[in-house]
Protein backbone atom coordinates (compact mmCIF):
# COMPACT_ATOMS: atom_id res chain seq x y z
CA UNK A 1 0.00 0.00 0.00
CA UNK A 2 1.63 3.35 -0.77
CA UNK A 3 1.55 6.49 1.30
CA UNK A 4 -1.26 9.21 1.23
CA UNK A 5 0.58 12.38 -0.39
CA UNK A 6 0.38 15.50 1.71
CA UNK A 7 -1.61 18.30 0.79
CA UNK A 8 1.66 20.17 0.28
CA UNK A 9 3.21 18.21 -2.02
CA UNK A 10 0.40 17.69 -4.14
CA UNK A 11 -0.23 21.30 -4.35
CA UNK A 12 4.05 21.30 -4.78
CA UNK A 13 3.91 18.98 -7.84
CA UNK A 14 0.19 20.56 -9.33
CA UNK A 15 2.22 24.02 -9.37
CA UNK A 16 5.36 22.37 -11.18
CA UNK A 17 3.19 20.63 -14.01
CA UNK A 18 0.99 23.59 -14.81
CA UNK A 19 4.08 25.92 -14.99
CA UNK A 20 4.85 23.23 -17.58
CA UNK A 21 7.93 21.88 -15.99
CA UNK A 22 8.69 18.48 -14.02
CA UNK A 23 8.58 18.59 -10.07
CA UNK A 24 11.79 18.85 -8.83
CA UNK A 25 11.59 15.53 -6.33
CA UNK A 26 9.04 13.04 -5.21
CA UNK A 27 7.68 11.81 -8.93
CA UNK A 28 6.71 8.72 -7.39
CA UNK A 29 3.43 9.65 -6.52
CA UNK A 30 2.57 10.34 -10.62
CA UNK A 31 5.11 7.51 -11.69
CA UNK A 32 2.73 3.94 -12.18
CA UNK A 33 3.24 1.14 -14.40
CA UNK A 34 7.18 0.64 -13.89
CA UNK A 35 6.99 -3.30 -13.95
CA UNK A 36 8.16 -3.94 -17.63
CA UNK A 37 11.18 -2.09 -17.37
CA UNK A 38 12.17 -2.84 -13.75
CA UNK A 39 14.24 -6.27 -15.35
CA UNK A 40 16.08 -4.08 -17.96
CA UNK A 41 17.29 -1.38 -15.10
CA UNK A 42 18.17 -3.48 -12.69
CA UNK A 43 20.64 -5.57 -15.37
CA UNK A 44 21.86 -2.50 -16.81
CA UNK A 45 22.74 -1.24 -12.82
CA UNK A 46 24.56 -4.51 -12.70
CA UNK A 47 26.99 -3.90 -15.69
CA UNK A 48 27.96 -0.89 -13.81
CA UNK A 49 28.56 -2.18 -10.90
CA UNK A 50 30.90 -5.15 -12.32
CA UNK A 51 32.94 -2.03 -13.54
CA UNK A 52 31.87 -1.84 -17.35
CA UNK A 53 29.34 0.61 -18.78
CA UNK A 54 25.98 1.00 -20.60
CA UNK A 55 24.40 3.91 -22.25
CA UNK A 56 20.32 4.30 -22.72
CA UNK A 57 19.00 7.22 -24.15
CA UNK A 58 15.53 8.81 -24.61
CA UNK A 59 14.45 10.48 -27.72
CA UNK A 60 11.36 12.57 -28.68
CA UNK A 61 9.97 15.48 -30.12
CA UNK A 62 9.58 18.40 -27.95
CA UNK A 63 6.83 18.07 -25.23
CA UNK A 64 6.54 14.30 -25.60
CA UNK A 65 7.45 13.32 -21.91
CA UNK A 66 11.27 12.51 -22.37
CA UNK A 67 11.62 14.76 -18.87
CA UNK A 68 9.04 12.91 -17.06
CA UNK A 69 10.27 9.27 -18.53
CA UNK A 70 8.77 6.92 -15.81
CA UNK A 71 12.25 5.14 -17.02
CA UNK A 72 14.61 7.71 -16.67
CA UNK A 73 13.14 8.54 -12.86
CA UNK A 74 13.22 4.94 -11.84
CA UNK A 75 16.41 4.18 -12.95
CA UNK A 76 17.79 7.69 -11.32
CA UNK A 77 16.31 6.37 -8.31
CA UNK A 78 17.58 2.55 -8.63
CA UNK A 79 21.05 4.26 -9.02
CA UNK A 80 21.03 6.92 -5.91
CA UNK A 81 19.62 3.94 -3.60
CA UNK A 82 22.64 1.70 -4.64
CA UNK A 83 25.09 4.69 -4.13
CA UNK A 84 25.62 5.24 -7.74
CA UNK A 85 26.26 9.31 -8.69
CA UNK A 86 23.27 10.20 -11.64
CA UNK A 87 23.06 12.98 -13.91
CA UNK A 88 20.84 14.15 -16.74
CA UNK A 89 22.00 15.41 -19.91
CA UNK A 90 19.86 16.93 -22.79
CA UNK A 91 21.24 17.10 -25.91
CA UNK A 92 19.50 18.72 -29.05
CA UNK A 93 20.76 18.56 -32.46
CA UNK A 94 20.35 22.18 -33.32
CA UNK A 95 22.54 23.45 -29.93
CA UNK A 96 24.69 20.22 -29.30
CA UNK A 97 24.67 18.10 -32.34
CA UNK A 98 26.41 15.03 -31.37
CA UNK A 99 28.68 14.67 -34.28
CA UNK A 100 30.06 18.14 -33.05
CA UNK A 101 30.00 18.26 -29.02
CA UNK A 102 31.96 21.38 -27.55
Amino acid sequence: MTNPVSVRRRREILDALCRGTVPSNGLDPLVAGLGYCETELDAALDVVADGEATFKAVGGEYGSGRAFSPVGWATMQNALKQGFAVAEVQISEIVTPLHNLK
